[in-house]
């Protein structure tokens, strides 16, 4: 089985002042991330209250660098590491 540190952030994100002109930025950021082959995939909960981010990279200390890394993490009221074993 493959190890996997999902990220549950939580937010209101419809609430962000200039969240369009920040999103585009947030996305470049995360496909970086995705390319370099630290973060798998990413979802947005349903409105807007935040996201799930799989991460492929296991270390914690690195992947809070990560979340760091993106424009809305200001923005997080709460951010929670799960580590978890990716079944199929």
């Amino acid at each position: 089985m493959a190890k996997r540190l999902v990220v549950n952030t939580f937010g209101e994100l419809s609430k962000v002042p200039g969240i369009q002109e920040i999103l585009p930025k947030e996305f470049e950021v995360a496909g970086k991330l995705k390319e370099q082959g630290v973060l798998e995939e990413v979802y947005v909960k349903d409105g807007a209250k935040g996201a799930f981010l799989v991460f492929i990279e296991t270390d914690e200390e690195k992947v809070k660098g990560y979340i760091e890394q993106l424009p809305l993490h200001v923005y997080f009221d709460r951010v929670e590491y799960t580590l978890v074993d990716k079944s199929f």
